[in-house]
């Protein structure tokens, strides 16, 4: 099963009706799981892996580099590529939050003002 909360639909419904388009933050980054097994085999923390980062991006513009693995968002903790949308969710664009990512043994934390969401 699949399931929104509802919180969520009538945002995203309130969007569409008055902008034509959903809003939302964005971080700008492309990211990959780090499983438990993962996280045990390599003594990582679990959270969402940094593939890529958007040129020019917010998630740029703070300091978020590949390879970094994000733990949490504004309080929220991120163990995985969902638990990072809805962290993420918990925001709007423009509100400025801060990021803690693992990176070669130690935790950063980073501030980031999220930018809007690219229209697609």
């Amino acid at each position: 099963g699949f399931a929104i909360p509802m919180d969520d639909v009538i945002d995203m419904l309130e969007d569409l009706r008055d902008l034509g388009y959903i809003t939302g933050p964005y971080l700008g980054v492309g990211v990959s799981n780090v499983d438990s097994y993962v996280s045990q085999f390599y003594g990582l923390p679990m959270g969402a892996l940094v593939q890529t980062v958007t040129p020019g991006s917010c998630a740029q513009k703070a300091g978020i580099q590949k390879q970094d693995i994000i733990v949490n968002v504004g309080g929220y903790d991120v163990e995985n590529i969902n638990d990072l949308g809805r962290a993420l969710r918990k925001f709007d664009a423009g509100d400025k939050v801060t990021i803690t990512v693992y990176r070669s043994g130690n935790q950063v934390q980073l501030s980031v003002t999220l930018d809007e969401k690219p229209q697609q």
